[in-house]
């Protein structure tokens, strides 16, 4: 009976050795802090690519797991990662509430909002699924930032087809502003 070769440290350490090397990467960019020095409509973009580096990143780790799985003859792990926008430019004094369906049955990990130059806590934004408030988490109260795009780290359940929203209020009554919502879930495509 033939024996079989133990690979699974190897897979083990490769997987490891990518993901430190990827890391070291990601502390360098963020560490150099290119988004504080960039004009506001650029800091969305950086934030958005340093994000997808992260997920490019998970879906290595994945599948340096997957591969240790298959080696064992275990199954593998079916769980993808896709992000939901909820963009929209809104007008001096209006009030929108904008929605798209969830991609996935699984977990939302984060919330991102991108408050450009000139809101000047202006406009308040929510965002949640359903009839659940996930950031803020508390009904009916709004985050109200400037020059700002802070991730809010979350692990909230999401099924499939469920409407993630994002509701925004433009206080400001001589400019409209653009602001961006980016919610990332994690989860399986039922």
């Amino acid at each position: 009976m033939a024996e079989k070769e133990d690979t699974s440290k190897g897979i083990v350490i490769g997987a490891i050795g990518g993901t430190v090397l990827g890391a070291a990467a990601i502390a360098a960019l963020l560490a150099a802090r290119p988004a504080a020095a960039a004009p506001s409509e650029e800091k969305l973009d950086y934030l958005i690519a340093a994000q997808e580096i992260m997920v490019g990143l998970l879906v290595e780790i994945k599948g340096g797991i997957n591969q240790l799985l298959e080696k064992e003859e275990l199954p593998t792990m079916p769980q993808v990662t896709k992000q939901v926008s909820l963009s929209y430019t809104v007008q001096p004094l209006e009030t929108i509430k904008i929605a798209e369906p969830s991609p996935l049955t699984g977990k939302i990990t984060s919330v991102a909002m991108h408050f450009p130059e000139g809101c000047n806590a202006l406009v308040h934004v929510a965002f949640g699924h359903g009839e659940v408030w996930v950031a803020p988490s508390e009904i009916d109260t709004y985050i109200s930032l400037n020059d700002a795009a802070p991730v809010f780290p979350t692990n909230e359940p999401i099924e499939k087809g469920e409407h993630l929203w994002a509701e925004i209020r433009n206080a400001d009554g001589g400019n409209p502003h653009s602001i961006a919502v980016i919610a990332t879930l994690m989860g399986v495509e039922v």
